[in-house]
C-alpha cells in the first residue's frame, strides 16, 4: 500500500493505535506467556497438570488437582535489546525494564466444584530508540501496559476427567509517538532546519488511548493414564475498542527540543479525539504431561495455534483531521496481513528433595509478521527461549524463582519509513527475563 505524504501522519497514528497487539523481544506477535515463574521455566508445558494457582491462566480445568484454597503472587521482569543496522547507520533499542504482573487463586467450594480468580498480562510491549535515529519517521516510542482479569470455575465430572471455563476483560493503555514529514514544505531546507536527504523534517506526531476488551477461556484435562495427563484449552477472540487523542506538532531544529513551528506555513499544533477497533486473536493451545519416578519427574510439552489473521487491516477514525485542512488526516486504512503461527514449548520440573525443585525449557516461537508490513515498533523474527528455575516449599508456603533467556533470529525486512523503503537488519536480539512467585496453600 502506497502512503502519501498527506495521509502518512493517520497512518502513523493506525499502527500506534494497534501496538497493544505487539511485543517487544518475549513472543513473535504480541502475545505475554510469562504469567509464572514455574510456567516461564518449563517453556509453558503446564497444560497438562499446572500443579499450582496459576491454573487460572494456564488451564482453568487443572483446578481440580487443587485441593483446598490455593493462591499466589509474582512478577517478572523482562529486559529487552537488540540493534538494528540500516543504510543510514546501526541504532540500538534503548534499555528498558517492564514489570507484568500476576496473581491467582483458586477455592475447592464443593467435592467437585472449584472457583478461581487470576489478574495478568496478556499482551504488552515498549520500544525506545533516539529521536534523530534512521526509522524515526515509523517510530520513536512505543509503550503498551495490559491486564486481564480472570474469573473461572472449574468441575470435575469424574476422577480422570474435568473441565474448566473462565470469563476475561482486558484492560488496554498504551502510547506511540514519532516524526513526520509535514506537507506543503520547500524541499529545501532553510538555514537550522533538521533535515535528511529526503528533505525537511517537520513535526511530531503522537497517540495515546486505552480500552476495554471481553472474551472468555474454557479448558478440558483427562488423565489418560494414572500418570499422564492431556489438557486442551481455547481462548477467545477480543473485540476491543480503543479512545484516545492523537495530535501533531511541529518540531524545533532539535528533535529532542521543545515543541515549536519553524515556518510561517507549517501546520499549527492539533490534538483531536481518535478511536478504533480491533480484534485480538482466537488461540488453542495442547499440552500433556508425564510423571515419572513416583511423581517426581513432570516432564511436559505444549503446542499453541494463534489466529493472527485476525491483524488483516486497521482502521482509525479522527473527529477531526489530525492535520488541519488535510482531509485525508480524517481517518486511515492499513493493510497488515498476518499470518496464522505456531507456538512449540518443552518442559521439565524435578523435584530434589521434598523441599526443593528444578525446572528446565525451551521454547520456538515462529513470527507471524507479514514481511510486507513489518514495523519498529516491535523487532521481527521468530525467537529460541531458553529457561531454568528453582522451587522451594515449607509446609503450606513455596516460592519459585525463573530465568529465561530469549534470542531472535537475524532476519532483513523492508520497513516503510513514511513513504520511503528502509532496508532493514534486525541483529543481536535477545531479552533477558527473571520471575519470581510466591503463595501458600490451606
Amino acid at each position: 500500500m502506497t502512503i502519501n505524504r498527506y495521509s502518512a501522519l493517520s497512518v502513523s497514528v493506525a499502527s500506534a493505535m494497534f501496538v497493544f497487539m505487539a511485543t517487544d523481544a518475549r513472543a513473535a506477535g504480541f502475545a505475554l506467556y510469562e504469567t509464572s515463574a514455574k510456567g516461564n521455566a518449563m517453556g509453558g508445558a503446564v497444560v497438562g497438570r499446572t500443579d499450582d494457582a496459576s491454573a487460572v491462566q494456564a488451564n482453568p480445568a487443572n483446578m481440580s488437582d487443587s485441593p483446598g484454597f490455593r493462591s499466589m503472587v509474582g512478577v517478572t521482569a523482562i529486559g529487552p535489546a537488540g540493534k538494528i543496522n540500516t543504510p543510514e547507520g546501526n541504532y540500538k533499542i534503548s534499555d528498558q525494564w517492564f514489570l507484568p504482573p500476576h496473581a491467582y487463586a483458586t477455592w475447592e467450594v464443593l467435592e467437585n466444584l472449584w472457583l478461581g480468580a487470576g489478574l495478568y498480562s496478556e499482551y504488552g510491549m515498549g520500544t525506545s530508540y533516539s529521536a534523530d535515529w534512521a526509522g524515526r519517521y515509523n517510530s520513536i516510542e512505543t509503550k503498551l501496559d495490559t491486564f486481564t482479569i480472570s474469573p473461572t470455575i472449574a468441575y470435575r465430572l469424574f476422577d480422570k476427567l474435568s473441565f474448566g471455563a473462565g470469563f476475561r476483560a482486558l484492560y488496554a493503555d498504551f502510547f506511540n509517538d514519532r516524526l513526520l514529514r509535514t506537507p506543503n514544505q520547500p524541499l529545501t531546507p532553510l538555514p537550522g532546519m533538521l533535515s535528511d536527504h529526503w528533505g525537511p523534517t517537520m513535526g511530531r506526531s503522537a497517540m495515546q488511548g486505552d480500552g476495554w476488551g471481553f472474551g472468555w477461556l474454557a479448558g478440558i484435562k483427562y488423565e489418560l493414564l494414572d500418570n499422564l495427563d492431556i489438557g486442551l484449552v481455547y481462548r477467545s477472540r477480543i473485540r476491543l475498542n480503543i479512545d484516545g487523542d492523537g495530535w501533531y506538532e511541529p518540531r524545533a531544529k532539535d528533535p529532542s527540543g521543545p515543541y515549536a513551528p519553524y515556518l510561517p506555513t507549517a501546520p499549527r499544533s492539533h490534538a483531536t479525539d481518535a478511536d478504533a477497533t480491533v480484534t485480538l486473536p482466537s488461540s488453542a493451545t495442547l499440552g500433556a504431561n508425564y510423571r515419572m519416578f513416583e511423581n517426581a519427574l513432570n516432564i511436559g510439552f505444549a503446542v499453541t495455534w494463534t489466529e493472527w489473521s485476525t491483524y488483516d487491516a486497521l482502521n482509525v477514525n479522527f473527529a477531526n483531521p489530525l492535520i488541519p485542512g488535510v482531509k485525508e488526516s480524517a481517518r486511515s486504512y492499513s493493510d497488515k496481513d498476518w499470518d496464522d503461527a505456531w507456538r512449540f514449548g518443552f518442559g521439565a520440573c524435578y523435584n530434589i528433595t521434598q523441599n526443593v525443585s528444578a525446572m528446565l525449557g525451551y521454547v520456538y516461537d515462529i513470527c507471524p509478521i507479514n514481511s510486507q508490513h513489518t514495523d519498529f515498533m516491535m523487532p521481527a523474527g521468530d525467537r529460541h527461549i531458553f529457561g531454568v528455575g528453582l522451587g522451594y516449599a515449607l509446609e503450606n508456603w513455596f516460592v519459585n524463582v525463573g530465568y529465561n533467556y530469549l534470542i531472535l533470529v537475524e532476519n532483513t525486512r523492508t520497513v516503510d519509513n513514511d513513504g520511503k523503503s528502509l532496508r532493514s537488519t534486525f541483529s543481536n536480539m535477545d531479552s533477558h527475563m527473571f520471575a519470581i512467585s510466591t503463595g501458600v496453600t490451606f
